[in-house]
């Protein structure tokens, strides 16, 4: 074994948390590669000795492989990647246009997977390496005014964890750290505003406004916070690394409220998506109740960084939260023939919730990529459109005339389109990942705003956007897939805090595995390349195509109960995350329990930060 001190590499680190590391690594004497896009700003390292190299997260794959292959030989191995490099979209999610949007995941996300995977194999080749990926803890926050940052790190915790799953039999270790506010650039420099402006958004332009207000004043200390993150990266142990690690007391406390508000609604919303099975199955005599067993990540670490803003009390933040939603949705209900608009109707659970809303007298409107596929929908009585949800934001505006012009009106959106990317996470290509984020993420946000300003003229309506289990279970072998669906779960948080002074309302739909067409072949797309030593990514894929068809649950019972969910006439609000299937619901509360329990656990590492 080498003498050498560990070599550890950051991004970002012109400014805040990322000088800090940097700064902190160089006083415990390790080696340090120091980036940022302008080399101008990080030269002060090299004096203190430092290698420093320019470095644009949004480069190519191309680009980034030949940078690895210059950091790798200025000393000749790599043992740490910190992905730290990052900035903050401000604005409501309307009003942000779908090119900011994408900027923000180009760095927040897509970034950071292309820059480890340049890395990866020289990690897989020593067997040993760590990676570390800066996060926060608004992404299990509610934050009008930043919901496209906070997506964004909901993905990357996501995928985090399912690098410490794929990557454990490669000795290779992976955490997302779960930032709170700190004394860096995040607030000033580091945050970009939308370039539009859309009345009524009160709520996220005073937050925005807020936030920027209180840069400079936040409690966390920079240099504590980043010695405390070596101290958990360089403890020498047998215990696991925690895929996620939060760090601090501000971070601890509203993490901790976040998760037992999930736990809450979970419990109180049971009844409705229990009872989806096909007849005389239990999820806990299946091999897919086995396999998802043996998924979860051992051990999460939660640990924390202090309150964003001091005189903030995390109780009176949730409780405005809650309160703010539903005050804004008291008294609402569904007119006696509301009007349905779901899309990807071909098959599964989109073809069931078509023929329920038929059968119950609802005005359908069914959408699938080929209108010859929902031919016999028409024949029921619903209205049908050939629809690729990937279309520009243009041509969606376009539908969305044609659309609200079949009945005058609609009420309730249904984003049920979706695919799922197969194959370890270093197998993917860069477009493969952006094609699955074009289709479940990023088309949710651009039909959804095609409607809004119909929903927003008329004063209500219903945004229902369907996920997975997948987006709280570190699922090896569609990774891709489940952290798409964990931006889409947080997104979809915030739509409803943000709409609901406009009386719309917003839920998320966890599925659990029913019988539907997603698990065959021709709703995936593979790898193009196959990397050995992902023997539980290829098992995973494997075994999901042979279930396909044997799933527990029954489409006809899901739809029923979703509808009954949403259709429900009473003042109580819609659950904003609504957890459907019985293994859904196991599987999301066995997870929610597990953090919760991890964060007890690890409370005292992270906390007194001041």
């Amino acid at each position: 074994m080498s003498s050498e001190p560990p070599v550890i590499l950051i991004t970002g680190c012109s400014t805040g948390f990322g000088r800090s590391l940097a700064e902190n690594s160089l006083a415990r004497g390790l080696r340090v590669i120091a980036t940022a896009r302008r080399l101008s700003a990080i030269e002060d390292l090299r004096d203190k000795g430092a290698q420093v190299f320019t470095l644009n997260v949004d480069d190519t794959p191309q680009e980034l492989k030949s940078f690895a292959e210059k950091a790798i030989g200025a000393f000749g191995q790599i043992d740490m990647l910190v992905n730290n490099a990052g900035w903050l979209l401000g604005g409501a999610i309307e009003e942000i246009t779908p090119e900011e949007v994408k900027a923000q995941f180009d760095t927040n996300f897509f970034g950071v997977i292309n820059v480890t995977n340049a890395f990866l194999p020289h990690f897989r080749s020593r067997k040993t390496g760590t990676i570390v990926n800066i996060s926060s803890d608004a992404s299990y926050l509610v934050l009008s005014g930043a919901a496209i940052y906070i997506a964004s790190k909901a993905a990357l915790d996501c995928i985090t964890e399912i690098w410490a799953v794929e990557l454990a039999p490669f000795n290779i270790r992976a955490t997302s750290v779960n930032l709170g506010a700190f004394r860096t650039a995040v607030a000033s420099s580091n945050t970009k505003p939308s370039t539009n402006t859309i009345d009524g958004y009160d709520i996220a332009h005073g937050w925005h406004k807020l936030f920027q207000e209180r840069s400079g004043k936040e409690l966390g200390n920079t240099d504590k916070g980043a010695a405390k993150l070596l101290d958990l990266v360089m403890m020498k142990t047998d215990k696991a690394l925690p895929a996620r690690f939060a760090l601090g007391e501000d971070a601890v406390s509203l993490i901790k409220k976040c998760l037992n508000r999930r736990l809450a609604e979970l419990e109180e919303w049971e009844s409705f998506g229990m009872g989806t099975n096909v007849d005389g199955l239990k999820f806990e005599e299946t091999e897919w109740c086995a396999f998802m067993s043996g998924v979860f990540h051992p051990l999460r670490i939660f640990a924390a960084i202090p309150l964003a803003f001091e005189y903030w009390n995390c109780d009176r933040l949730m409780e405005d939260i809650l309160n703010v939603r539903q005050q804004g949705l008291r008294g609402w209900w569904l007119t006696q023939s509301p009007v349905i608009l779901i899309t990807g109707c071909s098959t599964g659970l989109g073809r069931c919730l078509a023929q329920n809303s038929l059968a119950r007298g609802l005005h359908v409107i069914a959408t699938a990529r080929r209108s010859s596929a929902i031919e016999d929908l028409r024949d029921k009585g619903a209205q049908i459109f050939a629809l690729d949800v990937t279309d520009t934001p243009q041509e969606l505006n376009s539908f969305a005339e044609k659309a609200i012009g079949a009945f005058g009106q609609f009420d309730i959106l249904v984003n049920n389109a979706g695919w799922i990317l197969v194959g370890a996470i270093e197998e993917n290509t860069p477009e493969q990942v952006k094609s699955q984020f074009d289709t479940n993420l990023f088309s949710v946000i651009n039909i959804t705003n095609a409607f809004l300003p119909h929903f927003r003229s008329r004063k209500t309506g219903t945004l229902v956007n369907i996920s997975s289990a997948g987006s709280y279970v570190a699922v090896s072998g569609i990774g891709i897939y489940c952290t798409s669906k964990a931006a889409v779960e947080c997104l979809t948080e915030t739509w409803a805090h943000e709409l609901a002074a406009f009386n719309i309302r917003a839920m998320s739909v966890t599925l659990g595995n029913f019988r539907t067409s997603i698990a065959l072949p021709s709703s995936h797309k593979l790898p193009t390349k196959s990397i050995d030593g992902y023997d539980l990514a290829h098992q995973f894929d494997k075994m999901y195509h042979e279930s396909s068809g044997k799933e527990l649950g029954d489409p006809e019972k899901a739809a029923k109960k979703l509808l009954d969910v949403v259709m429900l006439k009473t003042d109580r609000p819609l659950p904003v995350r609504f957890t459907l299937g019985d293994d859904s619901v196991g599987l999301v509360r066995r997870s929610l329990k597990q953090r919760l329990a991890e964060l007890d656990e690890w409370e005292s590492f992270g906390t007194k930060l001041v």
